[in-house]
């Protein structure tokens, strides 16, 4: 997970709880600085996790209190749902169309109401949808 940019505070929070899961496993340093090295970042701004779960996990941890608001459409990756349960998080859910778009007219207007996340699969799994550079943007 990569951390530049993230919240005054978050790296830290993020740090914190990874090394809740990992302890800072020793074996996580080589790899870390290897993929650093090759990506060109520092690497304090790389948090290696054991896969996209333990990831999302992290990010729950680092970023979502219960009360948060959550913002996913659906269909997509089960654990986006998983986790905001689990943490309590308000979850606001929009609909793919009948032939699977996204829902970027629904999604701005969401946004208006600020939550405190939105889940983008990009392509989306299970459905494929990809979204483009200028739908992204306009997000």
């Amino acid at each position: 997970m990569r951390t530049r940019g993230l919240l005054t505070g978050g790296k830290a929070r993020a740090r914190k709880a990874h090394h809740q899961t990992t302890g800072d496993v020793p074996e996580y340093q080589a790899p870390t600085r290897r993929i650093a090295r090759y990506f060109g970042v520092r690497p304090e701004e790389l948090l290696l996790t054991n896969g996209g779960d333990d990831a999302l996990r992290v990010f729950f941890d680092t970023f979502v209190q219960s009360g948060s608001s959550i913002l996913i459409c659906e269909p997509t990756f089960p654990m986006y749902r998983y986790y905001a349960e689990i943490y309590g998080a308000r979850i606001s859910v929009l609909r793919y169309g009948s032939e699977m778009e996204f829902p970027l007219p629904g999604v701005i207007s969401a946004l208006r109401r600020r939550p405190s996340v939105l889940f983008i699969a990009n392509p989306n799994n299970p459905t494929g949808t990809l979204l483009q550079k200028e739908e992204l943007r306009s997000i």
